[in-house]
């Protein structure tokens, strides 16, 4: 993968700060809390990988859920008991493994695979 300069890094970062903004505008005070959750999610992964443009709009769809029991990955704690997350609703068997469910991190950044008994839908 090719490395960005450093004008490159400020036009994404800009497009991603865009996208933000655009979030949170979108926010009307009539949502629910968990509205606001998932809003938050997304504009905390957007503004995590700004510098990684295939991740544009990787988010956008996916529904917030709450773990119910902590997850670990090689990388260390991905969720604690509670957090609230973002699933990816796709059951494409070439996107999941049977039973599971990517999930975006925030704690480890990353999207993670978690048990479907594990996860509990909110949107």
């Amino acid at each position: 993968m090719a490395t960005l300069t450093h004008r490159q890094k400020l036009e994404a970062k800009k497009l991603a700060n865009s996208k933000l903004q655009t979030e949170v505008n979108d926010i009307s005070p009539t949502d629910k809390i968990h509205g606001w959750a998932e809003r938050m999610i997304r504009v905390i992964a957007y503004s995590a990988h700004a510098e990684c443009p295939q991740y544009d709009y990787h988010w956008a769809g996916w529904r917030l859920v709450r773990v119910k029991q902590q997850v670990t990955t090689k990388g260390g704690l991905a969720f604690a008991d509670g957090d609230f997350a973002l699933m990816n609703p796709s059951v494409n068997k070439d996107q999941q493994r049977d039973g599971f469910r990517t999930v975006y991190s925030i704690r480890n950044g990353v999207d993670t695979s978690v048990n479907q008994a594990d996860l509990d839908l909110l949107s």
